[in-house]
């Protein structure tokens, strides 16, 4: 199991893949409000099945040492909700929490210790004509009822921790 540090904030799960599928569940419901569809999402029950898409507005930045800049630009400017409180990943915005947890998934996706399977369950493009960043998931769920009979899903994990001094080879022990 792949697990952020996380207290305090808006998102509650501790997985990567969890937290990937309660940002996108958010701002999912919160984009419903505004009516705007720049995420989509499904859960099918029969194949247990979480299907997702995103399409973020992005700004890029080149700074004056060369360095390339992408971020997520805030288009629900007046959801003040969300806090990405103390952990491992910190964004002033869902959008932007999502985008870097997008990432981080990636790049886990391609260390073989953290995705001993090899499973390839996110992709992502960046295009710089439209400015916008897609990205297309599909995770594998647990569907069952709390003790409280309320149903729930639960993203089932696929990548894992990599113990400190390994990785990607550069010995910080992050993918």
């Amino acid at each position: 199991m792949a697990t952020l540090l996380s207290s305090g904030g808006t998102l509650k799960e501790n997985t990567v893949e969890g937290q990937i599928m309660e940002c996108l569940t958010r701002l999912f419901l919160l984009e419903q409000e505004e009516n705007i569809s720049n995420t989509s999402i499904g859960f099918n029950a029969n194949s247990r099945i979480f299907s997702a898409t995103c399409n973020l507005p992005v700004e890029e930045v080149i700074s004056g040492t060369g360095e390339i800049f992408v971020t997520a630009q805030d288009y629900l400017p007046d959801y003040l909700g969300f806090s990405s409180g103390n952990g491992d990943i910190q964004a002033p915005s869902i959008m932007q929490h999502l985008h870097q947890l997008i990432i981080y998934a990636q790049r886990m996706e391609k260390d073989v210790e953290s995705n001993p399977n090899n499973e390839n369950r996110i992709t992502s493009t960046t295009n710089t004509d439209t400015s916008t960043f897609s990205a297309n998931f599909n995770f594998q769920f647990e569907l069952g009822l709390t003790d409280d009979g309320m149903p729930y899903e639960k993203a089932i994990e696929y990548l894992v921790d990599v113990p400190s001094g390994s990785g990607d080879g550069n010995g910080d022990g992050n993918p």
